[in-house]
Order: structure tokens, then sequence, then C-alpha cells
């Protein structure tokens, strides 16, 4: 009955979360993966007494129980690497990646990145800034376009910044900035690059794999924004790790 019990409470609160959220955020893999955990956890402890009737069932049930720890325990993993900000504040460029404009409006975790970014500016305002993001859908303006508005707003010169208005990914982000900075600059140069602390290991993974010499400083995440944040970054270092 305990472990029923547990399943009961922990699907349902789940659930409840990921219905709450749909309300207040853009429907994403994070939030459907969010749903689907806890409408099988709820469902698992409703049909507890049916599940210990069959292997298969305990088998499954077993499996995606594992699964949630193992993802706990990564997505703390994530938090602790993202939040070990290694910057010196002499870095030549600072590269801050978008994440997605609502219109024209900076939502919360790209203002997030953009104030981390602002504050790394006043440590070090010799800085060359690169906004990185392109236009997705639902965006009246590039990302990057947004991200010079805000900082312009925010007192750091327009000759300060450089826009990468083409990418459609991490990876792009990263690809098409460092295309950018090698036509700019006729020698070796460092990189800090700003985001939110779940996204920073793939970052900073796929910007040393490009051969960026980087360091890293990180965007703090709206608390009730964490679970989905966390869970989208999950599936998207699966998917890397997979495909890429």
């Amino acid at each position: 009955m305990a472990v029923k019990t547990v399943l009961i409470v922990f699907g349902a609160l789940i659930l409840t979360y990921g219905v709450a959220m749909s309300f207040f955020t853009h429907f994403s893999a994070g939030l459907v993966l969010i749903l689907f955990a806890g409408a099988c956890l709820l469902s698992a402890g409703v049909l507890y007494t049916l599940v210990q009737k069959y292997l298969w069932a305990r088998i499954v049930l077993g499996t995606g129980v594992a699964m949630l720890f193992v993802a706990l325990i990564l997505g703390v993993s994530l938090a602790v690497y993202g939040r070990k900000d290694n910057v010196t504040y002499k870095e030549n460029v600072l590269i801050v990646l978008g994440c997605g404009v609502e219109g024209e409006r900076i939502p919360s975790h790209l203002r997030s990145r953009l104030e981390a970014a602002y504050s790394y500016y006043l440590e070090n305002p010799n800085v060359l800034i690169v906004v990185s993001g392109g236009q997705g859908k639902g965006e009246a303006v590039t990302e990057a376009l947004a991200m010079e508005k805000y900082l312009v707003e925010n007192g750091v010169p327009e000759d300060k910044i450089i826009k990468e208005e083409a990418s459609s990914s991490t990876r792009t982000n990263l690809i098409y900035s460092k295309e950018i900075l090698d036509a700019y600059y006729n020698k070796e140069y460092t990189v800090a690059i700003v985001s939110s602390e779940y996204h920073l290991y793939r970052a900073v993974s796929i910007a040393k794999e490009l051969g960026l010499n980087c360091t890293h400083a990180h965007a703090k995440t709206v608390g009730w924004e964490t679970p989905i944040r966390y869970t989208r970054e999950l599936m998207a270092i699966a998917k890397s790790v997979l495909f890429d």
C-alpha cells in the first residue's frame, strides 16, 4: 500500500504541475514528457494491484522509476556544473545564447541570460558581445535583434555588439558565432559563454568540440520553470549523444 500511495501522490503532483504549466508556458517536449510521466505514475498507482500480477508490468514500472532517478541525478549534475562559473573577466568575447522571444518581448528565461551578460559586461567593458539566435515560429524579430535592443537600452554601446541571426539550435548558435569571430579576429581570441545553468554543459561541450577557447557564466532559471527546462535539456543531451 505504501508503494501504491507514493505512486499516486507523486503522479498526481507531477501531472498537476504539468497541467498548470501548460497555461503559462509554451508547449514543449519537456512539458509533454512531464505530463506523460505524471500520467504513467498516477495510472500505475491506481492500477497497482493489477500491475503486481504481471511480470512485464512490474519490469516496466521498475524501469520507469529507475529512469526517473537517473534523470534526477543527471539534472542535479547539470545544475552543479552550470553554476560553477569560471570566467576570468579578461575574455575577448562574450557569446550570449538565445532561447526564444515572444513576438518582440523578452521572456523571463532570456532576460535572465541578458542580465547575466550585462553583469559580466560591467566587469569587463572591453568585451565584444555576440548575441546569437535566429527567428523562429511566433517570433516577430530575430532573437539576436531582441537581445541587442535589450542590452543597448541598458547602456551597452551598440558598437560593442555583434548579431548572429541565422542559427536555430545550440550547435548552429556556436558554429555561426565562431565563423563571425574567426573573420573578425586576425589572432587567437578567448570566449565566455553565457546561458542558463542547465544548458551550459551541452553548450560548452559543443564549443570545445568546435575549437573555441571558452569559459562560462550562468544565468539562473526561474524556479517554476526548472522541471520543464531540465527535462527538455536532458532530452536534448540524449539526442545529441545518439544522433550528432
